[in-house]
């Protein structure tokens, strides 16, 4: 009887173990002893690994930064009505164009080109595209300036469609942010000087985020009301 029992208990624990496998790194495929809750190097090649448990996007959690940034950026991009189908049949899409499986970012780079398509006429939607898209680029360490600059231009045209707003303010977002830019606080300028002029982005800003890259200019244009 007792031998019977332990045969009954190892044949759960096997059954069990095949339906939870060990998790393996994203990019070595090294087995992992157990599933890490946050971001963990991997000792065989000792790349970061991250953990986005919540993502459907992956069949595993455990994702390499490009694979984890897109599934951050995909929780973004529902404002705009964009779903984890939608990464996919654009990651299949350009899998078949390149001939070889497209990387995430390209997928989520074709998706924000083709955001920017669709809401050509919407200056308020416009701008706030161009704005994530700047802060995708930025984290993937590429150029952003002319995605921020757009952005700060349909903030202007937007302005100017309205009719009722003649004039513009720079504003810094407070103190502190980046002294270069502080100097640009409360200047100000006609709409049709400023898109002429196009000080924003400041070329001088040293503001830094996403690991220390400087330069993302979060100066703003307000309307100035005599």
């Amino acid at each position: 009887m007792r031998c019977s029992f332990k045969r009954k208990i190892r044949m759960e624990l096997k059954i069990d173990l095949a339906s939870k496998p060990y998790p393996t790194c994203p990019y070595c495929n090294e087995t992992l002893e157990k599933m890490p809750s946050r971001k963990i190097k991997c000792r065989s090649c000792g790349k970061e690994m991250y953990v986005r448990s919540t993502q459907k996007v992956f069949e595993s959690s455990l994702l390499t930064r490009e694979d984890a940034m897109a599934a951050d950026q995909l929780k973004q991009l529902e404002t705009y009505g964009v779903t984890s189908t939608d990464f996919l049949d654009k990651r299949t899409e350009l899998s078949q164009k390149f001939g070889g499986k497209a990387k995430s970012a390209d997928a989520i780079w074709a998706i924000f080109n083709d955001l920017i398509a669709k809401n050509s006429q919407d200056l308020d939607a416009l701008r706030m595209i161009y704005y994530s898209t700047a802060l995708f680029l930025n984290s993937e360490g590429k150029d952003y300036s002319e995605l921020l600059r757009q952005s700060a231009k349909m903030r202007l045209l937007s302005y100017k469609k309205e009719g009722f707003v003649e004039k513009v303010g720079i504003s810094t977002g407070g103190e502190g942010l980046c002294s270069a830019c502080s100097k640009l606080d409360g200047k100000k300028l006609s709409i049709d000087e400023a898109l002429e002029k196009m000080p924003l982005p400041f070329n001088g800003c040293t503001n830094s985020i996403e690991n220390g890259k400087q330069g993302f200019c979060m100066c703003d244009w307000m309307p100035v009301v005599d």
